[in-house]
Order: structure tokens, then sequence, then C-alpha cells
């Protein structure tokens, strides 16, 4: 299964990543979700071995002009992904990428708080207090992973006014539009 090929015929996927909470010297892995699917990268993994390939696949992932990238502070995950594999380009250009953070004035309990107030039910963070550099991912990490990225495409749904299940909660309306972000690299 061709990952780019799968990916891009979405408009819209849920985007972060994971690092060691203790240094964060290096990001771990990336999460990558869409309505229906979830995708874990290991970045540690890919790196070593395919690091052209990573590069190649992150970089028309995150230059997508068709798909909006949603995020939790992505912009923050990026500066930290560049800085852990600076010699790859992908992580330095990005194409529509909006942080969902940015939408909202109340930042309690960062996602998990975002989405126990937008959805009614928060991520279970203890798991994302885990050793995230250990191989193989648990069940536990994975599924946290999957979940740390899907809950930003429902959170935007909700938000958008294309609601998952139920009707429009006008109480969540927000512009997004303008809080949209590009940015390409000159270092190519």
């Amino acid at each position: 299964m061709d990952i780019l090929h799968i990916i891009a015929f979405e408009k819209l996927m849920g985007v972060n990543s994971v690092c060691e909470l203790t240094f964060c010297l290096q990001v771990s892995i990336m999460q990558i979700a869409s309505e229906n699917r979830a995708f874990i990268f290991d970045l540690i993994k890919l790196y070593e071995d395919e690091p052209n390939a990573l590069d190649n696949c992150f970089r028309h992932i995150l230059c997508s002009s068709n798909t909006l990238k949603l995020g939790y502070n992505l912009q923050c995950d990026l500066h930290q992904l560049s800085h852990s594999y600076g010699d790859l380009e992908c992580f330095r250009s990005y194409e529509l990428l909006l942080d969902i953070e940015k939408l909202f004035k109340e930042q309690n309990g960062g996602l998990s708080g975002l989405a126990k107030k937008i959805l009614g039910a928060g991520l279970n963070k203890t798991r994302r207090n885990s050793n995230w550099e250990q191989r193989p991912l648990s069940q536990n990490q994975k599924e946290y992973a999957a979940l740390d990225a899907a809950v930003l495409v429902h959170i935007f749904h909700h938000v958008h006014g294309q609601p998952h299940s139920g009707g429009k909660d006008e109480q969540y309306q927000v512009e997004w539009k303008s809080h949209i972000v590009s940015w390409m690299s000159n270092t190519r």
C-alpha cells in the first residue's frame, strides 16, 4: 500500500508528533490521521533506514496544497522535527497548516482539555508518559498516538459546522480560514 497514494485523496488530516518527555532530543514518531485512518510513522527507524524516502514522503504530505493539515501547537512540533532531523528538508516547509490551538482563547489542559470541552471526552494523557523510543511500541502507545492525531479531525468537524454526529453546536462555530499558514523554506 503506497501511503502517498492513500493520503493524496484526503482533504483533511490531523498531524501530531511524540518525543520522549524528559529531554525530547529526537522526535520518535509522527502520526497522521484522516476521518477513517491513522498512520503512525517510526521516524527513528525510517530516518536510520530510508532517510530519502522519509524526506520525500513528508515533503509531499506537508507541502500538499490539496490537504488541510490540522495540528495542536504544530509549528512547535515542526520546529522539533526540523531540529531532530536537521538534514531533511521535509520539516522546513509546509502548506495549509491550521493550528487548532490558535482558534481558542481558553487553553486549559492542552489538546485533551480542548477535546473534552468540544467533544465531551478528553484524551487519556497517562499513556503519553511512556518510553516512545523503545520498540516495539505497546498497543496502548499505538492507540494513544492514533487518537492524538484523529481527535484533531473530529474537533475541526465540530467547530467547522460539519459534526460527526448530532447537530451543529453554535457555541463552537469559529472563524478558522484566517488561521491557515504556509511556509516555504528557501534552502533547497
